[in-house]
């Protein structure tokens, strides 16, 4: 297995920010981030190395002092179907989901894989105060998904 490095660079602003649907006295934070662009100035705050396989990073999100990072590692790439007429455009490829947890010094301390037989692409990651939500799709438009 080849490794990689890679870097986590964390904006701390977003890990102040209320969760979504919480009330907070303080909703400037939140209201900052509506007003970001692709023209924001980024300063970067942190960067944290993780010294494991993180294959296509794709959600992220911190509670205490993990991280929780899902990723897709695609083995065989979609192909186009050319004139079908089947509802899809591409092959489903193949590949695999992971979801990684991590301490504040880049170090792995778990992974689960995700994903059920072509649906092996997972989405973003959220985290509602007590569970952790994860979408896993097919590599593929107009297709199906599970969550988690």
């Amino acid at each position: 297995m080849r490794l990689v490095h890679a870097s986590l660079s964390a904006l701390l602003l977003l890990t102040q920010l209320p969760a979504l649907g919480q009330q907070s006295d303080d909703d400037a934070g939140l209201r900052l981030l509506m007003q970001l662009s692709s023209d924001a100035d980024w300063k970067l705050l942190q960067t944290t190395p993780l010294d494991f396989e993180v294959h296509h990073p794709q959600g992220m999100t911190r509670i205490g002092d993990s991280f929780y990072m899902t990723a897709v590692e695609t083995i065989v790439r979609p192909e186009a179907i050319p004139d079908s007429e089947s509802k899809y455009d591409r092959t489903p490829g193949a590949g695999k989901g992971y979801l990684f947890k991590f301490d504040l010094q880049g170090k792995l301390e778990a992974t689960i894989s995700l994903g059920e037989g072509s649906k092996y692409h997972p989405g973003g990651i959220d985290y509602d105060g007590e569970n952790l939500w994860i979408s896993v799709a097919e590599y593929r438009p107009a297709s199906h998904s599970i969550v988690y």
